[in-house]
Order: C-alpha cells, then structure tokens, then sequence
C-alpha cells in the first residue's frame, strides 16, 4: 500500500494488543469465500445461511427502497440472484462486522456517537454513489460504516486517550487533530492498516485509510471516486453529528466540490435525499441515529445557511467590483507597458513587484483580503533531462496559458523564475484561494502538453498560498511573498501535487 505508514512503537502496540477489533468467525467465512476466484453462488448461499439473522436483514435490505424491487424478495437464493454476488456478499460482511464489533465495547470511547457517525455516513455513501455513478455501492456502504475502525482499535490501545475531559468526541475535526498529535497518526491510517490485517479487498482498506484526506490519491487512479465517495460521506456526517453551522455548512460544501465537483448549491437537496436511507439504515443497525438526531430539523437549517451565504456571496461580488475597478484600471495601464514574459506570454517578475505592490496597499487601505499563490511545476528538471529544453519551453508556454484562462480579468499571473508561477488574486480570501487553487491542481493533472507531434506528457505542481487579511496580516509585500515561497516547500516536502496554505 501507498498510504501513511503507522510508527513502530504504535504498530507493536496493535499487534499485540489481545483485545483489537477482529472480525467473528461468520464475517472470516466470508471473507474466505469472497477472495475465493473460483467461489459459485450455490457455495456462497450455503456461507450466508450460516447465520439466520443476517439473512434475514439481506431479505430486508433487498425489499427496502434502497433496491425498490418490482416483487417482494422472499428467499435467500433470489435475493443473491437480484443483487447479485458481490452485493450480497458486501451486505452479510457489513451486518455481521457490525454485530462483531459492537459485542465487545469498552474503554472511554463514546460509542454511541461513534455508531451513530458511522451509520450517518453509510447512509450518505448511497446518496453520492448515486450521484457519482458508482455500480458497487454496497462496497461504499461497507467502507463508510469502517472508515473510523481505527477508533476502536486505538481505543483498546490506549483505553484512557478517548475518555480525556478535554476532548470534545462530538467534534470528529478536533478527534482528529488530537490522535495526530498524540500518536502521530490518526485513525484513518489505523483503520486502513487493520482492514489489511483482515485480508479485506484493497479498495476497501485504501478507501479507509484515505478518508480524512481523499486527495492523497492522484485523480487519475481508478480508486480515486470511490475513495473520494468514503470521504465525501464522512463528511456529510460531521455536519449531521455537529449540527448546521454556517462554516461546518461552507466547509462541507468545498470539501464535496473540490472532491467530487458536486455543486454547493445542491448541498441541501443531497441531505434531503439522505432522509430515506439514515431511516432504513437506523432500522437495520439499531443506531438511534433518528431518536438523537433529527435530519429534517437539520436539512431546514441548511436550506437557510445556503440562502443567507447566497445573499452573502452577493454582497460581496458587488462590493468586489466597486473595489477592484480602481485596480484593473491601474492594471490596464500597466499590462501596455511590454512587461510580458516572452517565452510564456504571462507577466515577468518585474511587474509582478509593481503590482503586487500596488495590491497589498490598496488591500490595507480599503481592508479586503489578498492572496498571493507560487505555482512550482514538479520535477520539471526531469522534463528538460529527459525531452530536451525545447519540450520543456512547451510545457512552459502550456502551462501559463492554462493559468492565465483560470483565473478573474483583475487577478495576474506572472513567471516568477524559471518553472516557478505566481498568482495574484486582489480581494480573495483564504477560501477563495481554496476553492481556485484545488480546482486548478486537478485540471492541471489532466491537461496534455504536445511535446513533438503525437507525443504528449503531462505535469503536475505544488502550490502554496498565503493571504493578507485581517485575521492573519503581514507587514509587507515581501514577508506575504516570503510566506508562500515557505508553504511551497511544504508541499514538496509532503509528495508534491498538492495545495498547502501558508499558517
């Protein structure tokens, strides 16, 4: 596997720990016959039958709305015929893992919140495989009902770490923040290790130990939805576990857009088609996910945080516009003065100055943000080496050209030295930035530069930002500069092809 490695001294601690969550020997059964290639469906309905109660949740599930099934599915064999193996078989390994792992609760984790969350996010997992065309949705189902496995594993652990007063477990973002902290990973990575000590299927672990950060796996790896799917549920059930807020609201909905390019306008209406499967989900677990929480009240209060932020955006595109009008002029008066790049056709370095200068006094004068983003082209000396300078002049000349068609008719984007790019964005705060830079970065992974006729290569970039604003203000242009040449290094640091803002 590519992900996170666990610490030594904490992978000792799970391996020999006595307690760690395992799967019973029904769900092992399982497990066997699915990585079996030569399994038959008449061996795999003698496997599930093995445990009447779970055939009679299949029974249940085929006949839900979630199948919506023209006849009443009334035995086992045709339930496995409609849904098919693979279904069936994701089905009888979510029930029977739950009932395993819920047998066996102890330590100062608060399960309640913790299956409640769980049972939130695979009802989610139906929704957005829906909507992102996935055909294994039972798969995506078992892989959010475990993505916070490694909680209960680091929770036998260390039986104490959950239960601190300190800590707020109703807050998963903050939970997260603290394992880091403490054991130098977080859950995510645990689960993904110990799903792979069970023999689970690869997609299955890999989904599990990216869902805290599903942009890890590069867009153009198969996986990549369906992990982005696991994640995109997680996050639908921190704002159902937290309760609507207009940031959590704001935050879910970027994180849904830059993962899946699902429009934030649509947020409300995906809770409100959530509503069905949070209810059969609730029914088929016991989770009390609906005596606790409840989703309509919920749904309600997004419909109205997305009006207000609607309302809000407006207000700030047209004070955007009377602010920047005094700067695009001066910006035209400058953009005749021959200060082009002649290789890229972006402006050079000496402009840059000039007009980030002018920026970052007009954004003290009238206190509107500004965002200032160094775009390094990764392993750009690899190009040069391996095709030549001309092929690298090409990419260049490809890759100003994309950023110039980017961005606003006020922003600037200029070559900085070399393979290195600046972005000037007046009057855009830090999530703004966000929103842009991360939509960049995965258009500029598919973009082709033609080398030579018929040959083509593409690149990718790590990108750091930093903002002046009034939260976090910097003395001069230089330090605003020097901030996200640092956050640069940052992202080359951590693997390259990633955004990393400056803190």
């Amino acid at each position: 596997m590519t992900y996170e490695l666990i610490p030594a001294d904490l992978e000792t601690k799970l391996k020999t720990c006595r307690n760690l969550p395992s799967p019973p020997a029904y769900a092992l059964q399982v497990i066997e016959m699915a990585n079996d290639p030569e399994v038959d469906i008449d061996k795999a309905i003698r496997v599930f039958s093995r445990d009447p109660a779970i055939v009679g949740k299949i029974l249940r599930t085929a006949n839900s709305p979630m199948y919506a099934m023209v006849r009443k599915v009334e035995s086992l064999q045709l339930a496995t015929l409609l849904l098919g193996l693979n279904a069936t078989t994701s089905l009888a390994l979510s029930f029977s893992l739950v009932k395993g792992l819920r047998q066996n609760e102890e330590g100062g984790l608060d399960y309640s919140l913790y299956w409640k969350r769980s049972g939130i996010a695979a009802a989610a997992s139906q929704v957005l495989g829906q909507y992102c065309g996935l055909r294994d949705r039972e798969e995506l189902f078992i892989a959010c009902l475990l993505q916070d496995i490694g909680m209960l594993a680091l929770n036998h652990v260390c039986p104490d770490f959950y239960g601190a007063s300190d800590l707020p477990q109703h807050d998963h973002r903050q939970v997260v923040s603290h394992e880091q902290k403490i054991f130098g990973v977080h859950h995510a990575t645990v689960g993904g290790w110990l799903l792979g000590q069970w023999n689970l299927p690869e997609r299955l672990h890999l989904a599990v130990a990216y869902s805290e950060d599903p942009l890890q796996l590069p867009p153009e790896d198969e996986r990549s939805k369906f992990v982005r799917c696991v994640a995109g549920a997680g996050a639908l059930a921190t704002l159902f576990m937290n309760g609507i807020t207009d940031s959590l609201l704001q935050e879910t909905g970027n994180k849904l857009e830059v993962w899946l390019g699902l429009p934030m306008d649509f947020l409300s209406d995906l809770l409100d088609q959530m509503l069905p499967a949070i209810t059969e989900v609730d029914q088929l677990f016991d989770m009390n996910i609906v005596k606790d929480v409840n989703p309509a009240d919920l749904i309600d209060m997004a419909r109205e945080g997305q009006l207000f932020q609607n309302l809000q955006m407006c207000q700030e595109v047209e004070k955007l516009k009377s602010s920047t009008v005094d700067l695009e002029s001066e910006f035209h008066h400058l953009q005749h003065s021959s200060r082009r790049d002649p290789l890229t056709k972006t402006f050079n370095r000496g402009f840059l100055q000039e007009f980030l200068t002018q920026a970052f006094h007009k954004s003290l004068r009238d206190e509107t943000p500004l965002s200032v983003g160094f775009v390094d082209l990764d392993h750009f000396k690899s190009v040069n080496d391996t095709h030549g300078h001309a092929a690298g002049d090409q990419v260049l000349m490809g890759v100003g050209e994309f950023l110039m068609e980017q961005v606003r008719s006020s922003d600037v984007v200029g070559r900085y030295g070399g393979e290195e790019f600046l972005v000037v964005l007046p009057g855009t705060n830090s999530q703004g930035a966000f929103i842009l830079f991360q939509r960049l970065l995965k258009r500029l992974s598919q973009l082709s530069h033609e080398i030579s006729p018929g040959q083509y290569i593409t690149v990718t970039a790590s990108i750091g930002v930093a903002t002046h604003s009034k939260e976090k203000s910097f003395p001069n242009v230089d330090e605003l500069i020097h901030a996200a040449d640092q956050a640069v290094y940052v992202a080359k640091g951590n693997g390259r092809n990633q955004y990393v803002a400056f803190d």
